[in-house]
């Protein structure tokens, strides 16, 4: 219950590795509303939410492969021709504690 009013901007995504890929395994419903698609079951390079898609995978690829959290931030344009500013916590999660598996996310984005 506690963590009810997070849900809407939590991202679940598995890792593979042969071949490596990211693929969304839950997409919180504020995630679903700002791209008018559901993306569970994509790959991240299919339903990519960022500024631009090598942007976003790069972040993917620096949870993934440095082990390491990242935070991003953007203004972004959005269909409806206001600005949107959106926060990003991206963090590596390990079933063996060596190979990152799978990642969480929290997206929070406030109307400019």
């Amino acid at each position: 219950m506690e963590l009810r009013p997070w849900l809407p901007g939590i991202i679940l995504i598995d890792v593979y590795w042969n071949p490596y890929r990211c693929v969304y395994r839950l997409v919180g419903t504020r995630v679903v509303g700002i791209k008018g698609i559901d993306p569970t079951g994509l790959c991240v390079s299919a339903g990519a939410h960022g500024p631009t898609l090598d942007e976003t995978l790069e972040d993917y690829r620096i949870v993934t492969h440095d082990q390491t959290l990242v935070y991003d931030w953007d203004d972004t344009a959005v269909a409806a021709q206001f600005m949107r500013y959106s926060e990003v916590l991206m963090l590596p999660l390990s079933n063996d504690d060596r190979v990152v598996n799978m990642l969480i996310a929290y997206l929070e984005v406030a109307d400019l």
